[in-house]
């Protein structure tokens, strides 16, 4: 486990305090029209960008009554569903590649645990209990954006078959 990090397996409980105050921004920023695509990109990408790493970021502990940051909770990561679906189903290819790959940074390097900084290894392995990994942040996001994904998906094959 990286130092400095409470145990990454520390459930949050349900009526921590949730700092929303940058996703609510975002969200109420975003209503840019479609034309302004490079507006819209670029505040997704700004979004994205200062969400610091899972791994440099500790997890509250049970009694520490802090605010939680909006993106270390699964129900408020994906209040970012129906704007990501719009950026996935754009008609602009260069959009939805913009799109993906920051997407893509959100889910692999944001919101999950990287596993060079989980370890259950200690000391003492004879005595070592393994605890499960810390949860995916992204799991509801990521269950949502699914559909929109194979339907971009057989929208590329639909293209190519044209051709």
């Amino acid at each position: 486990m990286a130092i400095g990090h409470t145990n990454p397996s520390t459930v949050v409980p349900a009526n921590t305090p949730i700092d929303e105050a940058s996703l609510s921004k975002f969200l109420s920023t975003i209503n840019i029209p479609p034309e302004e695509w490079q507006k819209r990109l670029a505040a997704l990408s700004t979004l994205v960008h200062s969400i610091p790493d899972y791994s440099a970021t500790p997890t509250n502990n049970a009694d520490d009554k802090s605010l939680l940051p909006w993106y270390r909770s699964s129900k408020h990561v994906r209040r970012l569903f129906p704007v990501l679906k719009t950026y996935v189903l754009d008609a602009r290819s260069a959009v939805v590649k913009e799109a993906a790959e920051l997407i893509g940074t959100l889910f692999v390097v944001k919101l999950q645990i990287h596993p060079n900084h989980y370890d259950n290894n200690t000391d003492n392995d004879a005595a070592a209990t393994v605890s499960p990994p810390p949860p995916f942040i992204g799991k509801l996001l990521l269950k949502d954006l699914l559909p929109p994904l194979l339907q971009l998906s057989s929208q590329t094959v639909k293209t190519i078959r044209n051709y």
